[in-house]
């Protein structure tokens, strides 16, 4: 049996610095006021409903009521986590953050029509008309700071 070559191995090094970076700030619509659909989680309320069922501290996808739209819910998630989420539906590359300044953590759903799809759905609303009209939330372009990591030094793989 022939012994076994060692992995492949490479050098990288890396260090992290805070930048001012351009962001999406997740906040209120309205100042003062959440949306129909976010809702704040009680701390001794079960996560598992018959009007949301979903697992605790998780966002996930479900059904739309249409098809061809997308529908995404929480259950005692923070904003944070939202926004995080969030990222994905926006602009690329561009971080979303939370900003509302609302502490704790929700129960929320939102429905929308995907970009892609919006022109054959006129009765949908795209995502940020939704995120205010559902949850209540808005983003605004801001600069804030950010963790990057910085690639100082990387070499190609040794051979085996």
């Amino acid at each position: 049996m022939a012994a076994a070559s060692p992995p492949s191995t490479f050098k990288l090094a890396v260090h992290t610095e805070a930048r001012e970076v351009p962001v999406l700030a997740l906040v209120l619509a309205k100042p003062g006021k959440t949306g129909p659909q976010l809702t704040p989680h009680p701390s001794d309320a079960p996560c598992q409903t018959n009007d949301l069922p979903l697992v605790c501290n998780s966002i996930l996808g479900l059904p739309p009521s249409v098809p061809g739209r997308s529908r995404l819910a929480g259950r005692n998630v923070t904003l944070a986590s939202m926004a995080d989420m969030f990222s994905q539906r926006t602009d690329p590359g561009r971080p979303m953050i939370d900003a509302s300044g609302l502490p704790g953590k929700f129960d929320f759903a939102i429905e929308f029509v995907p970009q892609e799809k919006a022109e054959s759905d006129s009765d949908g609303r795209q995502f940020e008309q939704a995120l205010r009209d559902q949850p209540g939330l808005k983003t605004e372009s801001r600069r804030s700071p950010m963790e990057i990591m910085i690639i100082d030094h990387i070499e190609r793989p040794s051979a085996n």
